[in-house]
């Protein structure tokens, strides 16, 4: 009997164990599943774009054959009512926007090469526009990161990549230019503070002797 209570005492420890492995494990699958989920939503939000920016591809050139033709141009292509009424960039920079900053590595490594080939075109096209430099330089650092050598040896990518050099060094430098300014206004503004804090500290002490006799 008494082996039979270890043995069964041992299981309930065993149990107790497992438990405590499960509550420890909990946030971490949560994180997982929130990067994977995030993952997803952004790969499938630039599938959208993607087929999307095809299609007007697609027409600004057969506009540009027919006027070269002499002809009338083409009717434009109904808009996707999946992009939210916004253009395939703006909709791809409101995917980008939409993953939480710690999420955004785990979520642009979910995507292959291809994938990340559109991301890096779509995001040159973003900063030609001077929207989301933030998030998309972010993006474009964790995007050559994992996929140096591929983007390197890449001829596809030149001119996306030359788009994002051009357009990024300029934008970088004005909200650089930005925060030193925003810097120096909140140190002048520290400054005037402690200025009115030593002028007062000299009323306060002789005004302090006078509170006395009026008590006294």
């Amino acid at each position: 009997e008494d082996d039979a209570n270890e043995k069964g005492g041992g299981g309930g420890d065993d149990d107790d164990d497992d438990d405590d492995e499960d509550v420890s494990n909990a946030p971490t699958t949560k994180r997982s599943l929130e990067t994977i989920t995030s993952g997803e939503r952004l790969l499938e939000a630039l599938e959208i774009a993607h087929q999307e920016w095809a299609t007007l591809r697609a027409h600004e050139e057969a506009v540009r054959k027919a006027a070269a033709a002499g002809k009338p141009a083409p009717e434009a292509p109904a808009p996707s009512v999946l992009l939210l009424g916004l253009h395939p960039v703006a909709y791809v920079l409101r995917a980008l926007r939409m993953v939480k900053a710690q999420h955004l590595e785990q979520a642009l490594l979910v995507a292959s090469f291809s994938q990340a080939e559109v991301i890096l075109e779509f995001c040159a096209e973003v900063l030609a526009s001077g929207l989301g430099v933030e998030i998309v330089s972010r993006a474009v650092v964790l995007l050559l990161r994992a996929f140096t050598v591929q983007i390197t040896s890449s001829t596809k990518l030149r001119p996306a990549l030359a788009k994002i050099q051009a357009h990024l060094r300029p934008e970088l430098g004005r909200l650089r230019d930005t925060i030193g300014v925003n810097q120096a206004a909140l140190e002048h503004i520290q400054r005037r503070g402690q200025e009115k804090g030593a002028r007062r500290a000299p009323e306060d002490e002789g005004a302090a002797p006078g509170k006395k006799q009026r008590t006294a």
